[in-house]
């Protein structure tokens, strides 16, 4: 029962320390000595609630004692004559006429106490006394009763009280003795402990790190499987001696070579959960749509930095309004030509497994000039993609929505320096927004 009472007292002080601990942490205080605080507060409280009980019933019993000493006294005093007892004494004569309600029949001539008929007022006194001779016998014999029962609970009290005081000591040697084999224990298990911990650290520090290789050789392993395909691509290229282009003013296409890839990013929200996606091989241009290319298929250029030069990306272009450009393309080319994929898009940007560009790697991400660039003027992608991370941000094929009612951009630009898909409205046109084109093998 001990132990059951010391486990919930230990329960209700631990959550009152916690409690304590939370409030103070959203005061900005320090959670420690609050939790400390609490917790002792805690203790202290129940053990003086625990101590109230015990008070309580010693006093009772000692109000119990000194109220049956009151009784005692106050029945030996009851009606008490206070003078010398004699029936020649005019006062004693009163005090017993009114306490036993002697009084004179005018009929008779006679005294009546209760009833009874004296003929005298001597003899009525003299029964008087004799009945309050008695009274004080019976007063006497009642108060030694109640001062022997008084003395009776004493000893009771006293015997009650040394019976809890050897469980008290008895109890503290049984503590004393748990405590010692407590620690006696604890000496003991304290190296076996020990040693668990430092061996549960070494197995997790181990598995972590084993678990650190598999996955920093299976990085490696996917890394040197796109650079082998990057250098066959290459190599394809080469020999042939020529790159894939279906018209004049058609853009120059890149071969992308099917793969499995982990798509999205740890450190970006919108990009969660990664997951595991496999893509089909595909052409992709090597550059963004020019503003040549364009006003070669379209007629026109919508650019808002026309002047740039038809080397610069085109611009200023909705997703429908590069729908078209790859419905006209793919009439004029008889190939069909369309946008890639957000997850085609990612797969060639980064799926090599290098970390994203970040604001200073790339010369045309995020650099403020107030202007685009021409294309093709920085060190292209591992596979052979230029801009992919600058100039202007790109169009994907994907819409966000059932109902098609936002379009996704990819990539970095000269105002932007975030490389992370987003979404926007499908008709919006920017100044930062371009696109390039992809189609099948």
């Amino acid at each position: 029962m001990e132990i059951l009472i010391f486990i919930v007292l230990l329960i209700q002080a631990l959550i009152f320390g916690f409690f304590c601990s939370y409030i103070a942490g959203e005061k900005n205080r320090s959670k420690g000595n609050w939790f400390a605080l609490g917790f002792l507060f805690s203790i202290l409280a129940v053990l003086a609630l625990m101590a109230i009980p015990k008070i309580e019933n010693d006093k009772s019993a000692s109000d119990s004692s000194h109220s049956a000493k009151a009784i005692a006294k106050q029945k030996a005093q009851e009606s008490l004559f206070e003078g010398e007892r004699n029936l020649s004494s005019s006062s004693y004569q009163l005090f017993l006429t009114n306490r036993f309600d002697i009084e004179k029949n005018s009929t008779l001539e006679k005294f009546v106490i209760d009833n009874t008929v004296f003929d005298t007022l001597a003899d009525a006194l003299g029964e008087a006394d004799s009945r309050y001779t008695k009274h004080l016998s019976m007063l006497k014999a009642e108060e030694e009763r109640l001062l022997r029962e008084a003395t009776e609970q004493e000893q009771n009290l006293a015997k009650e009280e040394a019976e809890r005081e050897k469980l008290r000591r008895a109890s503290e040697a049984l503590a004393k003795e748990r405590e010692e084999h407590r620690k006696k224990v604890l000496r003991k298990a304290m190296p076996w402990a020990v040693a668990a911990v430092l061996l549960i650290v070494v197995i997790i520090f181990f598995v972590s790190r084993s678990l650190s290789i598999r996955e920093e050789s299976a990085r490696l392993a996917s890394q040197a499987t796109w650079q082998a395909a990057r250098l066959a691509s290459q190599a394809t290229w080469q020999a042939t001696g020529k790159v894939v282009k279906d018209c004049p003013d058609c853009p120059e296409m890149v071969a992308i070579p099917a793969d499995s890839f982990k798509m999205g990013s740890a450190t970006s929200k919108v990009e969660q959960p990664i997951h595991q996606v496999t893509i089909g091989g595909f052409l992709l241009a090597r550059t963004e749509i020019t503003q040549g290319q364009w006003r070669a298929v379209m007629g026109s250029n919508p650019s808002h930095f026309d002047q740039c030069g038809d080397d610069c990306p085109v611009e200023s272009v909705s997703w429908d309004d590069v729908q078209e450009y790859a419905k006209r393309l793919s009439q004029k080319t008889g190939k069909t030509y369309r946008l890639p994929s957000e997850a085609e898009w990612e797969y060639a940007a980064w799926a090599d497994g290098n970390k994203r560009p970040q604001l200073g790697q790339d010369p045309w991400l995020g650099d403020r000039a107030g202007k685009t660039h021409p294309v093709a003027q920085t060190k292209p992608n591992f596979v052979g993609l230029y801009d992919m991370y600058g100039n202007v941000e790109e169009w994907v094929q994907d819409v966000s929505g059932g109902e098609q009612e936002r379009g996704v951009h990819c990539g970095g630009s000269w105002y932007t320096d975030s490389t992370i898909c987003k979404s926007v409205v499908p008709g919006v046109r920017f100044n930062s927004l371009g696109f390039r084109i992809a189609r099948n093998p």
